[in-house]
Order: C-alpha cells, then sequence, then structure tokens
C-alpha cells in the first residue's frame, strides 16, 4: 500500500501549480537526528497535504548539510527536478529556530538565493511547544 501512496503522491506533485513545505527537526531517544519534510500541494486550486519523507541527517545540523538533506528529500520524495522545485516551491515553514530563519547563511536564505527565486520563508512555532 506505501507504493500505491507514494506513486499516487507522485502523480499530484507532478501536476500541482504550486507547493509549500513544512519541514521539523526531530532528535530520538538515542541521539539520532531526522528531519520530517511535509508539503501542502495547489492542486485544482485546492491544498492537498502529503507526508514527502522522513530522512535521517547523518552529517550534522549545520545550515549547509540542512539544505541539501531537504532539498535532497524534496527531489527524491517529490521526483522533482531542481528547475520544477524552483518554479513549484513559494514557501517555506520550520520552528523558529535560528538555523532554519536567522542571518546571511541560514537555509531560507540559501533556499531563496540557490534553489528558488519565487520562495518566502516563515517562521512557525511547533504546536507541541
Amino acid at each position: 500500500m506505501y507504493k500505491q501512496v507514494q506513486k499516487a503522491i507522485i502523480q499530484t506533485i507532478q501536476f500541482t501549480q504550486f507547493l509549500a513545505c513544512y519541514y521539523d527537526e526531530v532528535t530520538t531517544i538515542d541521539y539520532g537526528s531526522w528531519i520530517c519534510v511535509h508539503a501542502y500541494l495547489v492542486y485544482g486550486w485546492t491544498i492537498v497535504p502529503v507526508l514527502l519523507c522522513v530522512d535521517q541527517i547523518v552529517d550534522g545540523l549545520g545550515s549547509n548539510n540542512l539544505i541539501q538533506v531537504i532539498m535532497n528529500s524534496m527531489m527524491k520524495g517529490g521526483r522533482l527536478s531542481r528547475e520544477e522545485l524552483s518554479k513549484k516551491l513559494l514557501c517555506f515553514g520550520a520552528n523558529e529556530v535560528n538555523m532554519f530563519q536567522g542571518g546571511k547563511i541560514k537555509v531560507t536564505k540559501q533556499i531563496k538565493d540557490s534553489w528558488a527565486p519565487l520562495f518566502h520563508g516563515c517562521a512557525l512555532c511547533c504546536t507541541l511547544h
């Protein structure tokens, strides 16, 4: 069933006009780091929420590594090319963590400068906090 759901998500993403993503890093009981990539697709003027993937972060939580993990997750989970991402990715949400939101080298700035020129970052607070 997982493969069928994944196939349906990929097909929907291919025909979506825009997408917004929300990322959340979680730490496991054994101190492993994982990132959850959620997407909200605008498909036929309807918003479709999907979970693209959950990937382990193995090379640290620096902004350069997070960019690679996030973009690889979007390309892998959504089967989107870099060019498609630059046209469709409009919004990025993440917890109000300095690594994601602040400064010149942070994740939101790098996504806008290097991946998606139409992109807007926004700070969200985890609903569990």
